[in-house]
Formats: structure tokens, sequence, C-alpha cells
């Protein structure tokens, strides 16, 4: 292969990368996209918090939606125990708790 033709090949490689993040940074486009993954929620988020107090045996303290590009979760935080402050991820599809720290 020659180096001109192997050149060019990388160029376009390089483009067509740096012409999806500029897609992907279109204003709005992340939000949009955001908010498409938060409409797939089936967990009310009262319900949510219920399971993560459960969960930890404490009472909530903040609670949200969230939605990290691939899964629709609802982060909430949770005192329990003798003051200890615990970040409860509930998977807003099915209920189950997918972390707690």
């Amino acid at each position: 292969m020659s180096h001109p033709v192997w050149a060019a090949g990388v160029v376009v490689i390089f483009g067509m990368a740096a012409t999806v993040e500029y897609l992907l940074d279109e204003p709005g486009l992340r939000e949009r996209a955001a908010i498409v993954g938060l409409a797939r929620a089936q967990i009310p988020l009262d319900r949510a918090i219920g399971l993560a107090e459960r969960h930890v045996n404490g009472h909530a303290v903040d609670a949200r939606l969230e939605y990290d590009g691939q899964r629709v979760f609802a982060a909430v935080k949770v005192v329990a125990g003798e003051h200890k402050l615990l970040d409860v991820k509930v998977d807003a599809i099915d209920g189950t708790i997918v972390s707690s720290r």
C-alpha cells in the first residue's frame, strides 16, 4: 500500500470519528437522548425510594432519576444506622438494587 493512500484512509477514519463526535455535541442531542432514556423508567420514583430504604433499613433524604447512557436508575441518598449516608441505585426498569455504598 502506498503512503498517500494509507494517509488518505487515516484522514477519512479520523474525519468520520470527528464527525460523529461533532454530531453528539450538537446542542440538545445528549439531552434528548437522556430524556428518551428516562422515559423508559417503569418504576415510579416513590417506589424506588421505598426499595432503597428497605434495602439499607434507613430513611431517604434525596432521590432523582438518572440515565447514564445505558441504564435508567433512581439514585437515592439514604441515612441508615448511626447517621451513615449511603448512595443506593435502584434500576428504574425492574426495581433491582444496582449498587449500595
